[in-house]
């Protein structure tokens, strides 16, 4: 094998290795995909903000309260979502996405949700949600693998389901870099307001945003990093500003001076060019001692004030008396109006 043989058969080999090395979950996504979403569901559920949510939640009373699908909700491992966005889509109808969720799915939870009337697609149960254009289709390929989606990206991931996870292109291998550091990620190459769904509004600022990376992970303390391209340096420094403003008003009142300082020293936001960046990041003692502050503020907040005693009125008959008199003392009924 000469020179040039051999460096592309290396290339060749090192492309296959690095499709293969995706989550299998990805052959799912959308071919032309320009939004690509991953949540670690389990690792967020066992992290100490996780537990704590859910303890809150439990203490709240709302945990005592099921509903259908609930518990197929905690056999949940991880969420894959991908999109072409909408440039292509009419403006009733909400833009393409398929959701591929992996975990381990008991068979009588899957059937508290895909049940009654449904289609068959190349051997596959689909099942609808909703109507018209604004309907989303279920489909459980497995005990391990449910889908959702419009009716046209949901029979394409169907026809994808034994290929291999397409070559990484850049956005890809962007994302896997994303996935490998973090619990949630998302990843996007067009304005937020491609990807909203029919009648939704955004806030105007969102049309001057061309791309969003964002990640956090939640293992080790808790870290954030968010960066936002924009249409020109200007609208990112605004951002930043806005931004900034935002968090110092929303922390405001329910964190300790203290509190307040520590999570304000952990956070940068800024501007360079066309961009606008985020990081936060919280040692797992400082993420800790956030969340008891929350926790002890919202308890304050809930708890119950305590009641005024109510006024007990006294009819029992009274009488003035009045004494120094030459008579002796002089005693007065009083009327009780």
């Amino acid at each position: 094998m000469n020179r040039l043989g051999f460096v592309l058969y290396i290339l060749w080999a090192a492309a296959a290795a690095a499709a293969q090395s995706l989550p299998s979950n990805w052959s799912f996504a959308h071919p032309d995909a320009t939004a690509l979403i991953g949540i670690d569901v389990r690792i967020l559920r066992e992290s100490a903000a996780g537990q704590s949510f859910g303890s809150e939640f439990e203490k709240s009373g709302l945990g005592m309260v099921h509903f259908p699908g609930m518990e197929l909700l905690k056999e949940v491992d991880q969420v894959f979502l991908s999109s072409p966005g909408a440039k292509a889509v009419r403006k009733n109808e909400n833009p393409p996405f398929l959701i591929a969720v992996t975990g381990h799915f008991a068979a009588e939870h899957l059937r508290q949700v895909l049940h009654g009337p449904h289609k068959i697609y190349r051997g596959v149960n689909i099942y609808t949600s909703g109507e018209g254009a604004k309907a989303t289709n279920l489909a459980a390929l497995d005990e391990r693998t449910i889908l959702a989606g419009d009716p046209v990206s949901l029979r394409g991931a169907i026809d994808r389901r034994s290929q291999r996870a397409a070559a990484p292109n850049a956005l890809r291998e962007r994302a896997a870099a994303l996935a490998a550091a973090n619990d949630f990620w998302l990843i996007a190459t067009l304005s937020p307001e491609d990807f909203k769904a029919a009648n939704a509004q955004f806030a105007p600022m969102a049309s001057e945003i061309n791309g969003l990376e964002t990640g956090i992970s939640v293992h080790d303390g808790f870290n954030l990093e968010m960066n936002l391209a924009t249409r020109s340096p200007e609208t990112a420094v605004m951002l930043s500003e806005l931004v900034s403003t935002q968090v110092r008003q929303a922390t405001a009142g329910k964190l300790d001076n203290q509190q307040a300082a520590e999570f304000l020293r952990a956070l940068r936001i800024d501007s360079e060019g066309d961009r606008m960046r985020v990081k936060l990041a919280l040692t797992k003692e400082e993420m800790e001692r956030q969340i008891k502050t929350i926790q002890t503020a919202r308890a304050a907040a809930t708890a119950p004030k305590p009641q005024p005693k109510p006024k007990v009125e006294d009819n029992a008959p009274k009488t003035i008396k009045i004494f120094g008199l030459d008579d002796g003392v002089r005693e007065i009924p009083l009327s009780p109006k």
